[in-house]
């Protein structure tokens, strides 16, 4: 707490600097001009964002906290932070709506605790912008190990139907190859991914119940819980970061797979691939034996050494607890070198939306997928039976190469692209610079949005603290007239209108203007 002879006015725009970019790539399949608007700015361990059923933005932090950011005050808050063990890619790692949210306010994190070592799936229960951790009821948690890094994997997402799916890492070491392994148990993913009794590099299927418990779905891989763990909806991967769920229309499971360091093929297996998967039914993604379109690797670890077969895989691991003989691999619906693949949203275009720079309709009914290490993104067109029709690069112009570290993206209840940027570096931490951006379409209105310069010529001082506040460098690109609105105190109260205000605090605290 400040005393109260000390205040900190912490300045923070909350729409900066946005730059407009236009793309002139005469091969471009879709629309391309855009601008990135900044929403919050200095994120440190941000990992994973969703937009709640009444249009609050809620993200959460590795190390536990709880974000929110309201979109029309355009400020944000924190709801607290939940004790997590945040070391080896573990902490607080994917939040999901209950169905019902408006009537119950019930959410859904999946987070590493303190201990024992597990990961864990629990309910809690909002109270305004306040996370009651007294409310939490775990609904599922599997053992993990916590000696050796990484891949925790983490991302929950609803069907149509009431479904919860959730991602779950190998829980094992990186390798250029396979992680097949028979000196260390740890160092198994035949331990984990191959194996049908653990929960550890799968996405998992329940449907959550009322009272907190859950039941099983028809249609997962091992009904009724035979030949395997009966929560199992896709086997066999490595570190599933992302997942989403076509609610919409189909209730298709997209996810994006990332994959091992190897930069060229070796005796070991193929080089290193990354893969996008869209999956319509259970099935069992191939992993450490498989790798992309089936591609296999070898087991040295045998008086015979042989490659895996796709048709009939087998995990002969003395790690194994599960079954021997595996469900027939699936291939990779596209498959690439490696960087950092990862599956973002579907986008359905919306008429009834009047905002003129959500996304054109020609982006209608799109995929979309992108690149942690370049901060590139790709959109996919398919047909009705999920077959590609193209495969295009998004506004090279705009996302081009760079070291944002784009970590998540969503489209937002109004039509726009929503980017969760963890910025300059990757795990354990990173140096602040992760940002959460909106993308406008600027393509037909051509109304760019003012590029926002603020500054204050004190921060924190003894009360009553006078601050002068400053908008000089604030243009408009398209040269049309502004107006201002500022909220001094993160209340959401328009507190002057003028372009250089002045005002006065006279309460201890910490806030943002």
């Amino acid at each position: 707490m400040l005393s109260a002879k000390t205040l900190i006015a912490k300045v923070s725009a909350l729409v900066l600097l946005p730059i407009l970019f236009v793309s002139f790539d005469t091969q471009a399949q879709f629309p391309d001009q855009f601008q990135k608007i900044e929403l919050i700015e200095g994120l440190r361990n941000s990992v994973n964002f969703e937009f709640a059923p009444d249009g609050r933005i809620f993200i959460i932090d590795r190390y536990g906290e709880i974000i929110i950011y309201d979109p029309n005050t355009l400020t944000s808050t924190s709801a607290g932070v939940l004790p997590v063990f945040h070391e080896l890619e573990d902490g607080l790692l994917g939040i999901e709506f209950d169905p019902n949210f408006l009537a119950n306010n019930y959410i859904y994190l999946h987070y590493s605790p303190l201990s024992p070592s597990v990961n864990r799936v629990s309910r809690f229960t909002m109270v305004g912008n306040q996370l009651d951790q007294s409310s939490e009821v775990v609904l599922m948690e599997w053992a993990t190990q916590r000696d050796i890094c990484c891949h925790a994997a983490g991302d929950l997402d609803f069907d149509s139907q009431g479904n919860l799916y959730i991602a779950t890492g190998d829980n094992t070491n990186h390798s250029k190859y396979s992680t097949l392994d028979e000196t260390d148990s740890n160092k198994s993913s035949e331990n984990t991914s191959s194996n049908t009794n653990d929960l550890r590099g799968k996405i998992l299927r329940i449907k959550p119940q009322p009272n907190g418990s859950y039941t099983i779905p028809d249609g997962n891989l091992f009904p009724g819980g035979v030949g395997g763990l009966p929560e199992i909806y896709v086997m066999g991967a490595r570190n599933p970061y992302r997942i989403f769920v076509d609610r919409t229309n189909t209730d298709w499971l997209f996810w994006g797979e990332v994959g091992p360091d190897a930069n060229k093929p070796g005796i070991e297996g193929p080089e290193g691939l990354d893969e996008i998967n869209l999956t319509k039914n259970a099935g069992n993604f191939g992993w450490p034996y498989l790798s992309g379109d089936n591609q296999p690797y070898r087991n040295d670890y045998v008086t015979d050494p042989f490659y895996y077969d796709p048709a009939a895989p087998v995990n002969l691991s003395q790690w194994n607890t599960g079954a021997t003989n595996l469900p027939v691999a699936e291939a990779a619906w596209l498959s690439f070198f490696h960087e950092c693949y990862l599956a973002g949203p579907r986008y359905y275009y919306d008429p009834s939306i009047i905002d003129p720079k959500k996304l054109p309709i020609e982006f209608d009914k799109a995929f979309f997928y992108f690149d942690f290490n370049t901060s590139r993104i790709w959109v996919v067109q398919i047909d009705d039976q999920g077959n590609i029709l193209s495969n295009d690069r998004l506004a090279p112009a705009i996302f081009n190469i760079n070291k944002n570290g784009f970590i998540d993206i969503k489209i937002g209840p109004d039509g726009h692209m929503y980017v969760l940027e963890y910025g300059e570096g990757c795990c354990p931490d990173n140096v602040g610079s992760g940002k959460l951006v909106r993308i406008d379409y600027t393509g037909i209105v051509s109304n760019s949005s003012p590029v926002i310069t603020l500054a204050a010529d004190r921060t924190n001082g003894s009360l009553p603290l006078l601050v002068n506040f400053s908008s000089d460098g604030t243009f408009d690109p398209d040269g049309d007239p502004m107006t201002f609105e500022w909220d001094f105190d993160s209340d959401g109260v328009i507190d002057s209108n003028e372009e250089n205000p002045t005002f006065t605090y006279t309460v201890a605290g910490e806030f943002d203007a």
